[in-house]
């Protein structure tokens, strides 16, 4: 085996014994001993044996160290100590040079915070104030007082804009506006929140703006909104009311077969045991002879 550049030779001696010698070839192609070499072999180690003219052996493992299979040793507490102190050390150092700079940081940093403090007390006490003067018109509107509600609403509504409260309010002038004949009024006020079916209010919105166009004769716009609000609707029983108010627009408006398809899908969310079933089952099976007629040409 080769141990540091020197080839180890192991040889049977007459007497029975084994020599464990070290040696290294010669210029003449001997294996020689390794205290002959330095002398008059034409070799020239560099410790041991490194490297011999003629037998042209190179010592590639003179730098190879064997890997040790024991796990590295632990850092000591002192040691974990000492690094502790030096990185705060570091981070102090670093503090002293950069005063300004982390002076100004900490100002913003403290300004920035005050702020966001000062905008939520503010919504929070404007939200408050918003829902406890809507609950006031709410009591004025239902001891009959529509017209002063009427314009403490559309106050409420300057004042209060964006807080929850203000979608409530929109509704219920909107309402007080079509009872009082302004549907125009009315319209303008609900189109807002109508166009939003994600918002809480949103639905009821389209559904109150559907009614007011049916009844200003709008059949086109209101069924379009029913058809919207059964489409994007969560809640059950808006979905099937604007189901219902599409098809008696469209069993109104002579459309028979359109009048049977909304009904069909209406029957589809129905329960067998919903009491209203029947009545539905009879105008589906009305609108289904009309349109059969109809596509029959019989008059």
């Amino acid at each position: 085996m080769i141990v540091r550049g020197v080839q180890i030779q192991c040889r049977r001696l007459s007497n029975g014994t084994q020599d464990n010698s070290r040696y290294g070839w010669a210029e003449s192609g001997r294996l020689v001993p390794e205290r002959e070499i330095s002398v008059g072999t034409g070799c020239r180690p560099k410790g041991p044996v490194d490297r011999c003219r003629r037998g042209g052996y190179h010592s590639f493992m003179s730098s190879y160290r064997k890997p040790s299979g024991r796990p590295a040793k632990p850092a000591s507490p002192v040691d974990q100590e000492d690094a502790f102190v030096a990185t705060t050390l570091h981070a102090t150092q670093w503090a002293q040079r950069n005063r300004p700079i982390l002076t100004l940081g900490i100002v913003l940093a403290a300004v920035i915070v005050a702020g966001i403090v000062y905008y939520v007390r503010y919504q929070n006490t404007l939200n408050s104030g918003a829902a406890l003067q809507l609950e006031e018109i709410q009591q004025r509107l239902d001891t009959g007082d529509q017209a002063g509600s009427q314009a403490d609403l559309e106050l409420f509504l300057e004042r209060f804009d964006g807080t929850p409260s203000a979608d409530e309010a929109r509704i219920a002038l909107a309402q007080i506006s079509a009872e009082a004949g302004e549907r125009e009024a009315a319209a303008e006020i609900l189109e807002p929140l109508a166009r939003d079916m994600g918002s809480p209010l949103g639905p009821q919105a389209a559904g109150l703006l559907a009614a007011i166009s049916e009844d200003a004769g709008n059949l086109e716009t209101a069924e379009a909104l029913y058809l919207r609000l059964a489409d994007q609707s969560r809640l059950g029983f808006q979905v099937r009311d604007a189901l219902a108010a599409a098809a008696r627009i469209r069993w109104e408006s002579g459309d028979a077969a359109g009048a049977m398809e909304l009904y069909d899908r209406l029957l589809a969310r129905m329960d067998e045991t919903d009491p209203d079933r029947g009545l539905v089952e009879m105008r589906r099976a009305e609108a289904e002879v009309v349109a059969l007629r109809t596509a029959s040409g019989a008059p």
